[in-house]
């Protein structure tokens, strides 16, 4: 069903279902797999962890880990440096999942109470509550979670962000631009995909669909969903 013309690749018109089916698909999966409160509240989580042992370790605390992972967490990089330093490339590709979980098993018996709490909270499957709205939390409430939280875990104002997270995702399963699904006709003419479908939702599916997330412990209970 897939063709060249004007070496441009083209989908023939009877094709039009399957990729109708397939965005619709894609739309699903992510905000009901990759963009789900779950997987965010992980995402969260685990980049807290980094941020938390980054500050340690560049305030000259000792934390275990392999020299890769190290190598990023002691010192901050530019760009420049990056695509410029062939050892930091290797270092780069060295990185995997290991390097991460391993760390976060030693780093959960250390001596600094934040990174010990949220390693053991993540090894442990007790992540974030993770709220999703088309608007975010209002601030009377932000600052009365803010309250509790600073009680029952016995933080400061400092130590609070790394148990408040707020942030936003979006979401588009199909973006219209340079590269955009061209359908060719049985008359041989070139139409955009959301021309040539009758399918209303395709033209919506083009739409960028922001949502904000605020993600905290779950001990704290967020009553009812962002509105």
């Amino acid at each position: 069903m897939l063709d060249l013309q004007d070496e441009n690749l083209v989908m023939e018109e009877k094709g039009i279902y399957s990729i109708e089916n397939f965005l619709m698909a894609r739309r699903l999966m992510y905000w009901q797999v990759y963009l789900h409160k779950t997987a965010i509240a992980a995402e969260t989580m685990l980049i807290q962890i980094l941020r938390r042992a980054k500050t340690l370790i560049q305030d000259g605390k000792k934390l275990t880990c392999t020299s890769a992972l190290l190598t990023f967490l002691k010192k901050d990089y530019s760009w420049e440096e990056f695509s410029t330093t062939d050892k930091l490339w290797l270092a780069f590709t060295d990185l995997d999942d290991h390097d991460v979980w391993a760390a976060i098993k030693e780093w959960k018996n250390g001596q600094d109470p934040i990174l010990t709490r949220l390693c053991s909270d993540f090894l442990a499957r007790r992540l974030f509550t993770c709220k999703l709205g088309s608007q975010p939390i209002p601030k009377s409430k932000r600052t009365e979670l803010a309250q509790e939280i600073t009680q029952s875990l016995k933080i400061n104002e400092e130590e609070l962000s790394y148990f408040v997270v707020e942030g936003t995702t979006s979401n588009s399963a199909y973006v219209q631009g340079d590269n955009t699904i061209k359908i060719v006709d049985k008359l041989g003419q070139v139409v955009e995909l959301t021309e040539a479908s009758d399918l209303p939702t395709i033209q919506a599916l083009s739409k960028i669909v922001k949502k904000y997330y605020f993600c905290c412990p779950k001990s704290v209970y967020l009553q009812g969903e962002l509105s």
